[in-house]
């Protein structure tokens, strides 16, 4: 359990616990597990053990699922967003989702500082292996610039792969606050398999779309990262299995 403020509460309370995901849980202290690898969200699961169930989907939750669908399939763009995906989507618009509603409040919903952050990002972003890969460094003095506080600084590493020749993509963020791990997302346009990158840095994702966590300095962390994803991209250039 990742969610800020829950995380605690949740594994200190003495209830049973369930772990529903899409992903192959780290999560050790839960009483039951149902994974999907092949789910494009957890949500998307979530949806089917209610029809499973009998269970009426009243607008609202239809809203609350479809919006956990959308993210996680980037809005419909990624590799994940399947068959399956669409037809999830498709009951739960007829539930009573509005797309186009929560598209607005969730992507033309964005305060100034992120405006000015992704100004930044776009200046200062660098390029590697021949413009196919492209590495964001997001350090503390930026934040505060921007004043770009909590999850803003998260989806501007989709800014750089508008580039036609980037096949790959790195985020670095180091914490606004003093505390707290160096946050990294590693995204994909095809061929590079990120999840199994993720993976060797303890993290983890889908194929396309994965992210992991550094107790290190924001200068290790790309260090560390930027060898494995230049050498990466370097062997899919030449053919090689990433």
């Amino acid at each position: 359990i990742q969610i800020d403020g829950v995380s605690a509460a949740w594994k200190a309370s003495s209830k049973p616990k369930l772990a529903i995901d899409h992903h192959v849980t780290r999560e050790p202290i839960v009483d039951a597990i149902y994974v999907d690898e092949s789910s494009a969200a957890a949500s998307a699961m979530i949806e089917r053990l209610c029809v499973a169930a009998g269970w009426e989907i009243d607008a609202r939750t239809a809203t609350l699922l479809y919006s956990g669908l959308a993210t996680d399939t980037g809005w419909f763009q990624f590799s994940n967003a399947n068959s399956a995906a669409f037809e999830t989507a498709g009951r739960l618009v007829a539930a009573g989702a509005k797309p186009n509603e929560l598209y607005e409040r969730l992507y033309k919903n964005d305060p100034e500082a992120r405006l000015r952050l992704i100004g930044e990002v776009l200046s200062s972003f660098e390029m590697h292996c021949d413009g196919r890969l492209a590495i964001i460094r997001i350090d503390r003095p930026m934040l505060v610039r921007c004043n770009a506080t909590g999850k803003l600084s998260e989806e501007v590493i989709n800014e750089p792969q508008r580039i036609g020749s980037v096949v790959a993509a790195v985020l670095l963020i180091e914490p606004y606050e003093a505390d707290g791990p160096i946050r990294v997302s590693f995204r994909s346009k095809r061929d590079i398999d990120v999840a199994a990158i993720a993976r060797r840095f303890g993290g983890g994702g889908h194929e396309r779309a994965a992210g992991a966590k550094f107790s290190t300095t924001l200068d290790e962390a790309y260090r560390q990262v930027s060898a494995v994803m230049i050498e990466s991209v370097s062997a899919c250039a030449a053919g090689a299995t990433p």
